[in-house]
């Protein structure tokens, strides 16, 4: 089945593949070194490891001299694969140290290594093959290296995701219901129980955690923004934010609105089929972890999805719930994979209770700009900081081929 999303394939992409591979995306997100090597020692050349179904890993007993630095990998088969370097024996038997994707055939790339002591070895997964293992390398390395990640297999979170999806499915219908309520309430002129049923059901949608495009030109119709300040005939706006420009002004125009609130009845009726229809891939939820808190971070606490209805906060409780539920779900494979995996509950239930504190004062009903400038901080930073300790886990737990 096709995916809802083909942005997170490229988001992961990017992070993985690369000259520097897995160690230079684990130095950014914090579970490796900070430092990487750009080159070789002086006096000595970089060491050369093959990737193929029948040599793979000659050449990697160089590293046992050379742990840390670059080894340059070398595709000699006639098909493209993925290398990793992975331990050998011990408690992270089988963890992964470093990665590169989608290696073609004829071409060599360096590849960031920073190995503890242990014993490793290069694993070649090459296209339609099944996964060859090289020699075991003995290395002495330094006391502490990089963080090696157990590989989740695709199957220790497809019923997870399967169950996500269904409660997403769940939370779009009630979704549907508090729309076909607006178009009731605009129907009968009744803006104050109108404006309450959009709130409800903006906050709703946030709960299906569609950040970063994870529905795409659907979800743009639904809950997109313009490229500018919002007008009927230049950078017009759909969906959710369209209502919420007109909802929200002294002098709404109810017949329009009630045309509004039906088109965007008509998109979530859409994204239903696309839901009931498509297979969510456990890629997708991995990520959305954090791309819930830094859509949060980047759309929300800057105003820009601020169109009239002055709901920050009720946006952030949204969206601070959906990540709570994708965290809980994906709590049995953060063991082992991620350091202190407690302090990202811990964090998440500090956010959330400071979203709550300011839903209790003035700021629940003023635009972000607005609001004193101590408590944009504070939620921002606190925030900024949810994201930037969920953002490892788009590496840690990404999906790996196992056989």
């Amino acid at each position: 089945m096709p995916r809802i999303s083909s942005l997170a394939t490229r988001v992961v992409a990017a992070l993985v593949v690369g000259t520097l591979g897995l160690l230079a995306v684990l130095a950014v997100v914090g579970l490796g070194p900070r430092h990487v090597a750009t080159r070789p020692a002086r006096g000595r050349s970089r060491p050369v490891v093959t990737a193929s179904v029948t040599r793979c890993g000659d050449g990697f007993d160089a590293v046992a001299t050379q742990p840390v630095g670059q080894i340059d990998v070398r595709d000699d088969d006639s098909r493209p694969g993925e290398v990793r370097v992975v331990a050998v024996g011990g408690a992270r038997d089988g963890a992964v140290y470093a990665d590169l994707e989608l290696l073609a055939p004829g071409t060599t790339v360096p590849l960031a290594i920073d190995l503890p002591t242990g014993s490793y070895a290069v694993q070649c997964l090459m296209e339609d093959e099944e996964p060859v293992t090289g020699g075991v390398v003995d290395v002495q390395g330094a006391s502490t290296g990089t963080r090696g990640v157990p590989p989740v297999d695709q199957s220790e979170l497809l019923r997870t995701t399967l169950d996500y999806q269904a409660a997403v499915g769940h939370r779009l219908g009630r979704v549907r219901h508090r729309i076909s309520g607006l178009v009731q309430h605009l129907a009968s002129g009744d803006l104050p129980a109108a404006r309450h049923d959009w709130i409800a059901a903006h906050r709703g949608y946030q709960l299906l955690g569609g950040a970063y495009g994870a529905f795409g030109e659907l979800g743009d119709a639904i809950d997109g923004l313009p490229h500018g300040p919002p007008t009927l005939d230049r950078h017009p706006v759909t969906g959710f934010h369209r209502i919420e420009h007109d909802l929200f002004t002294a002098r709404p125009h109810t017949a329009r609105l009630i045309g509004d609130a039906r088109a965007l009845a008509s998109d979530l009726a859409a994204l239903s089929h696309r839901l009931r229809s498509t297979q969510l891939a456990p890629l997708d939820l991995v990520l959305r972890a954090h791309e819930i808190t830094e859509d949060l971070l980047q759309r929300t606490l800057t105003g820009r999805d601020d169109l009239g209805s002055h709901t920050a906060l009720a946006t952030a409780d949204g969206d601070l719930a959906a990540t709570a539920d994708v965290l809980r779900r994906l709590r049995p494979v953060l063991t082992g994979r991620v350091p202190h995996p407690a302090r990202l509950f811990t964090d998440l239930t500090t956010t959330r209770a400071l979203v709550r504190r300011l839903a209790r004062t003035p700021d629940a009903h003023r635009s972000v700009a607005q609001w004193p400038r101590v408590d944009r901080e504070q939620l921002a930073s606190a925030v900024a900081g949810l994201a930037e300790s969920l953002a490892p886990l788009a590496v840690a737990l990404e999906p790996r081929r196992t056989s």
